[in-house]
């Protein structure tokens, strides 16, 4: 194809070429919410691809660890080496792993619009089809990243190629499972599909001439992985179990208080009535205190 790089980086970053340029993974001593983020990755502390400031900023954990305490209406970031960029991703549902209460995230629809629908990721040089990840400035060809079955993705996607399975939600997606109070990755589901863009040129003689171009699927990756037996056994044990013992023993130092609190109020309003009863008792039986006993 004309115009094309001699050297194509799919998965460039996972090659062992590049060994020498250093990552740098905070560990939250200074900042507990930076914890598991780039300060610097394969050397860069700015990317080089993308066509804006925000879009070149590096930003998002390397995706087994997260900042602790995490709330359900907080949205988490990764930074996808495969994708060369931050991913947000957004709560959906709690769910449990290995018996461990974790957070579920999953990719939200922005992140995947083009450019005309979310102008933010023009940076991005989202100019596509809706539903695709443009990877063209950074692996020197025009290859682009999708869900498997071109989920999320405008459907004309699907229908142009033969074979693909129908999209499902349920089992295609990409989700991470977090447990929420260690901010620890739990489970981890990554899915995608590589796609490459065919254009038809004018220099190639055909009766017709298609003017929109094909995107053809390549390749899938699928990536695993989350805590194993031992890892969940030792979070359980050492961590969940002694917090909630801790908060067993708040919980009833707490009742305590409340209940000798309630235990003075009702001794000090009986004591007010008994002084009250008191003041108001006659001096002498069938006299009024008011009378002068003298006379």
């Amino acid at each position: 194809m004309p115009g094309l790089s001699d050297i194509v980086r799919c998965v460039y970053n996972m090659s062992s070429h590049d060994l020498q340029n250093i990552s740098i993974i905070n560990n939250g001593k200074k900042n507990h919410t930076l914890l598991g983020a780039f300060s610097k990755w394969q050397g860069y502390t700015q990317l080089p691809w993308w066509g804006s400031d925000v879009a070149n900023t590096l930003n998002g954990t390397e995706g087994l660890f997260f900042s602790p305490g995490l709330q359900k209406n907080e949205s988490v970031t990764t930074f996808v080496d495969d994708l060369f960029r931050a991913n947000p991703m957004e709560y959906i549902g709690v769910e449990d792993v290995m018996e461990i209460s974790s957070y579920k995230y999953q990719i939200p629809d922005y992140v995947l619009m083009n450019a005309s629908q979310n102008p933010l990721n023009e940076g991005f040089y989202s100019f596509a089809p809706s539903g695709m990840m443009n990877l063209t400035a950074a692996v020197n060809a025009p290859i682009m990243a999708s869900k498997p079955s071109f989920l999320d993705a405008e459907s004309w996607l699907h229908e142009e190629v033969n074979g693909l399975p129908a999209p499902k939600k349920e089992t295609m997606d990409t989700n991470i499972w977090i447990e929420p109070y260690t901010g620890v990755l739990t489970k981890a589901l990554k899915q995608l599909q590589v796609n490459i863009m065919i254009q038809q040129q004018d220099w190639y003689h055909m009766k017709t001439l298609r003017k929109k171009p094909r995107f053809v699927p390549i390749a899938k990756i699928v990536e695993t992985g989350g805590v194993d037996e031992g890892m969940a056994s030792t979070l359980k044990h050492k961590v969940f179990k002694p917090r909630a013992v801790f908060e067993n023993v708040l919980y009833g130092l707490f009742g305590l208080f409340i209940l000798m609190t309630v235990i003075f109020i009702v001794a000090l309003g009986r004591h007010v009535l008994k002084h009250q009863g008191e003041a108001s008792r006659p001096l002498l039986p069938g006299k009024k205190s008011s009378e002068n006993i003298y006379s």
